[in-house]
């Protein structure tokens, strides 16, 4: 994926700009500043307290955290949904949810299924919607892969 430009004021009050294909964050021990750490072709390029960013950097910044979860899906030859435990307590959802599902077993990254419509949550990045069935819906999400829905088995053993 192509870098991002992101704009920070260093500690001379100046604007700085620098261009980044990844990035990571830290809160160092007894800090409480976060660090936004910035890399350019596997090199670090930058180390910037979230609080220096200019407005709408750290957006772009969350976006740039998320890039590896959209490059697993896009390198992904296929889709597994699982169904997502405990999702009524654990993760915010419209109110017309009907199941939660886990896409490759990450829990960064989700099928909202609702009644009439399918929404595809991963980490950082802007919710995709589709209207419609949900089959219709996941094969429009996921086009040109192969789709399929992980029910667990339940197995009654008598002692």
């Amino acid at each position: 994926m192509n870098p991002v430009t992101i704009k920070y004021r260093d500690g001379k009050h100046q604007t700085v700009t620098v261009e980044a294909d990844r990035c990571s964050g830290e809160v160092p021990a007894h800090s409480d500043t976060y660090y936004c750490i910035f890399y350019l072709e596997g090199k670090q390029v930058a180390r910037v307290a979230q609080s220096r960013l200019l407005p709408g950097y750290y957006r772009e910044y969350q976006r740039l955290f998320g890039r590896p979860w959209l490059e697993k899906i896009a390198n992904a030859p296929e889709i597994r949904l699982t169904p997502y435990d405990n999702w009524e307590v654990e993760i915010g959802h419209p109110d017309d949810t009907e199941q939660v599902w886990m896409v490759n077993d990450d829990m960064h990254t989700w099928v909202i299924e609702c009644a009439q419509r399918v929404i595809l949550h991963i980490m950082n990045n802007d919710d995709q919607v589709v209207n419609g069935d949900f089959k219709v819906a996941l094969k429009a999400l996921f086009a040109g892969k192969k789709v399929a829905l992980h029910y667990p088995a339940v197995n009654l053993v008598e002692l």
